[in-house]
């Protein structure tokens, strides 16, 4: 729950930073480095919205993660449980 509640904050000031000036690939690293797949899923979308706007205007560089952020343990499901 703490984690939760952390990863939460984290992906509040991500959000955040989209006001900021930044370029895309930033943008990108800054969605890479989040580990809740909903707050990622909204993020990539607000970035995505900020491309389009002009307000990130560059294509810039940044150094990507090794690997994207995951959840410490995401949930598992039977697979009769997973949709079709």
């Amino acid at each position: 729950m703490i984690a939760a509640v952390s990863q939460r904050r984290d992906c509040d000031s991500l959000i955040a930073a989209v006001d900021q000036p930044m370029n895309l690939a930033q943008a990108a690293v800054t969605v890479l480095t989040t580990a809740a797949p909903d707050d990622k899923a909204a993020l990539s979308q607000r970035h995505a919205a900020a491309w389009r706007a002009g307000r990130i205007a560059e294509i810039g560089t940044a150094t990507p993660p090794d690997r994207p952020a995951r959840p410490a343990r995401p949930p598992l499901r039977p697979p009769r449980d997973v949709p079709r």
